[in-house]
């Protein structure tokens, strides 16, 4: 028998639990593709996984990005992930510290396991409580690297998951 799942509906909460020592929340969201080309197993995949993290009131952005061809590249502390909605309008993410790909880096699981890659977190200044990116559909998004940047286009389906999880992780407290 053959099971479907789909991701649109399927939203979790990966990790929910209270910093015995600090007594702080620590909240993270499943791993979801923002965008994708190209096949993970020949190493020829330009792909970007995210999630959200919260701890206490702050979330981050965090993201796994392997390159086309596995491909080693870093992300530096301040670099730029742009989001470009369907008004045309903007929103800047930074990066929250230095990072160079690696050896199964990005890897969610055994996907990506043998590929370079990296995962970066990312805040944003003017959108604390992720209510602009909630409210606006996603059809571009610009991230900056070592390498100049990568810009890639994003599905309807993924900026509505986007929105689904940023409403997620919202609702927890």
């Amino acid at each position: 028998m053959l099971f479907c799942f789909n991701s649109a509906i399927s939203q979790t909460i990966a990790k929910n639990k209270r910093d015995e020592f600090k007594g702080y929340s620590i909240i993270k969201t499943d791993w979801e593709v923002l965008f994708k080309k190209g096949s993970s197993w020949t190493s020829n995949s330009t792909s970007l996984k995210y999630r959200f993290t919260k701890i206490d009131e702050t979330i981050m952005l965090d993201i796994k990005m392997i390159l086309l061809e596995g491909k080693v590249f870093s992300i530096s502390k301040y670099n730029e992930l742009i989001f470009l909605f369907d008004d045309d309008t903007t929103l800047t993410y930074k990066s929250l510290y230095d990072v160079v790909a690696s050896e199964g880096g990005a890897a969610t699981g055994l996907w990506g396991a043998s590929l370079w890659g990296l995962m970066a977190s990312y805040s944003s200044e003017h959108d604390i409580d992720l209510k602009e990116l909630e409210s606006k559909k996603v059809k571009k998004i610009r991230i900056y690297t070592d390498e100049g940047f990568v810009e890639k286009e994003i599905k309807s389906k993924h900026s509505d998951i986007l929105k689904k999880c940023i409403k997620l992780i919202k609702e927890q407290e």
